[in-house]
């Protein structure tokens, strides 16, 4: 059946293979997909498609026969992280920069001193301490989960200011984590788009000057050690909590 080799039958097979790995009775599941097609046929109990009812159904019998009640879940792709063993490792958006890269730009700021590195690993880090995705060495704190990038937003700025060169996916909750953040404050390392949604709150967020870096000054480290240059140009402006920059003295947010 053409239906059955699709990815959504797959998602739908592998939710009813996960829970079959519970050997489990009289219990309650949470299960988190990130297919919508499985999200809202279990949601619904059902859909118009005659296979993924037979899954629904296949679902229900085995639900019934454990004695099992569930909860489906949707969460995004990026952050799921049950995919993180098939996702690509290395991505230029996830790159560590060139020590000539972050010192051309540490040039431009030169009244900042950077404490620790919002986002890395040891291999990334532009600070002696940093917050990494999972245990490091020396890892001042740990995230496990994209969306959760501080367990607490209020102890941000316990490390401000803060080196921040973000997977450029995650720049919109950066932003967001930053701005409701009382007290924090970081040097953020972005592409240079300002058709991007979240330019606008990037305006609002930055005090002082910014500083760009050229599309030909983007030196970026490869997997091998080897070096890449960047196919998009840098912009790097201090962005502070719109507390912060609300309390501040006059003229020192800067307009666009």
């Amino acid at each position: 059946h053409p239906t059955a080799a699709h990815i959504n039958a797959k998602e739908f097979q592998a939710t009813i293979k996960a829970i079959e790995a519970f050997i489990l009775t009289d219990q309650h599941l949470d299960v988190y997909t990130d297919n919508t097609t499985v999200y809202h046929y279990i949601r619904k109990w059902g859909g118009r498609l005659p296979h993924y009812q037979q899954l629904v159904r296949q679902l229900w019998d085995l639900l019934q026969e454990r004695r099992v009640t569930i909860t489906i879940h949707w969460v995004a792709s990026e952050f799921n992280p049950a995919d993180l063993p098939s996702r690509e490792r290395w991505s230029l958006s996830r790159a560590a920069l060139h020590e000539s890269t972050v010192e051309w730009i540490m040039k431009g700021f030169p009244q900042l001193s950077c404490v620790v590195d919002w986002m890395a690993c040891c291999d990334t880090t532009q600070c002696p301490r940093y917050i990494a995705e999972g245990p490091q060495p020396r890892a001042r704190g740990v995230t496990l989960m994209a969306e959760d990038i501080f367990s607490q937003g209020d102890n941000l700025h316990r490390f401000s200011p803060g080196w921040c060169n973000p997977p450029w996916h995650l720049i919109p909750q950066v932003l967001r984590l930053i701005a409701h953040s009382p007290g924090a404050r970081a040097l953020l390392v972005c592409p240079d788009m300002p058709g991007k949604p979240w330019w606008p709150l990037f305006n609002s967020m930055t005090v002082g000057r910014r500083r760009r870096v050229p599309r030909h000054q983007v030196l970026l480290v490869g997997p091998e050690g080897n070096l890449v240059e960047g196919r998009a140009s840098l912009i790097c402006a201090v962005v502070c909590s719109t507390a912060t920059v609300s309390e501040g003295p006059p003229g020192k947010r800067r307009k666009r």
